[in-house]
C-alpha cells in the first residue's frame, strides 16, 4: 500500500490515519480498535463502512458512539474480545508496553493484519534488552495514578521503546511484511502496516 503524503499535512496524525483506514476499508470489512480511548479511529473506520469493535481499559475519554460500534471495557492484554476481525488497530498503545507485553499482544492477534502507530527510540542512548535495542520510558510514579491517566500504560510503570531497526525486527517475528509509512507524523513516531 502506498501513502501519498501530499494528500494531508505531514504532521496531522488523524488525517494520515484517516487515509490509511480508508485504504484498509477497501480490503477489510471488520476492525478491532485496541486501546481506543477517544474512539476517533473507531469512528473513522465506521465512517468508511467497517464493522467496528472498540476496546479500552478506561472509559474516561469514551464519547457517545453510534449504536452499531461495539465497545468492550477491559485490558486488551487480559480480555479476549469475542468475534472475528479482519484487521486490528494498535494506534498509540504499543509504546506503553514492556517487551513481554508486546509479545503477548502480538501473539494474541498473530495472523491478522495490523495498523500500528508508535514511537520509537533514537539510537543514541539506547541499550540492548535481550535481542532488542531501545530505551525504557517511565510511564508514571505508580500504577494507581497511571490507571487514572488515560494516556499512560494500564499495566507497567516502565515501557520499552524499540529503536526503529529493533521495532521492525520485532514486528518481523509476527508479520511477513512490515511497511513504514513515511514521512513520520512526529519525530521518531509513525504508522506501520503489518501484514501476515
Amino acid at each position: 500500500m502506498l501513502y501519498n503524503h501530499r494528500l494531508v499535512p505531514v504532521s496531522d496524525r488523524f488525517a494520515i490515519a484517516n487515509v490509511l483506514v480508508e485504504e484498509l476499508s477497501k480490503k477489510y470489512s471488520s476492525v478491532l480498535d485496541l486501546g481506543a480511548g477517544h474512539c476517533r479511529f473507531s469512528q473513522m473506520a465506521h465512517k468508511w463502512g467497517m464493522k467496528v469493535t472498540a476496546m479500552d481499559a478506561r472509559t474516561v475519554r469514551r464519547p457517545k458512539l453510534p449504536t452499531d460500534i461495539a465497545y468492550v471495557e477491559g485490558n486488551f492484554l487480559e480480555v479476549d474480545v469475542p468475534g472475528d476481525f479482519d484487521v486490528i488497530l494498535m494506534l498509540g498503545i504499543f509504546y506503553h508496553l514492556t517487551v513481554e507485553e508486546q509479545h503477548v499482544l502480538m501473539s494474541k492477534y498473530k495472523g491478522k493484519p495490523v495498523l500500528l502507530d508508535t514511537h520509537y527510540a533514537p539510537e543514541d542512548g539506547s541499550y540492548e534488552n535481550g535481542k532488542y535495542r531501545g530505551q525504557d520510558y517511565q510511564e508514571g510514579p505508580n500504577l494507581e495514578m497511571m490507571k487514572k491517566n488515560p494516556k499512560a500504560s494500564f499495566t507497567s510503570l516502565v515501557s520499552f521503546w524499540h529503536t526503529e531497526k529493533s521495532l521492525v525486527n520485532f514486528l518481523s517475528e509476527y508479520f511477513s511484511t512490515v511497511t513504514k509509512i513515511s514521512p513520520e507524523h512526529h519525530p521518531e513516531r509513525t504508522f506501520f502496516i503489518c501484514e501476515p
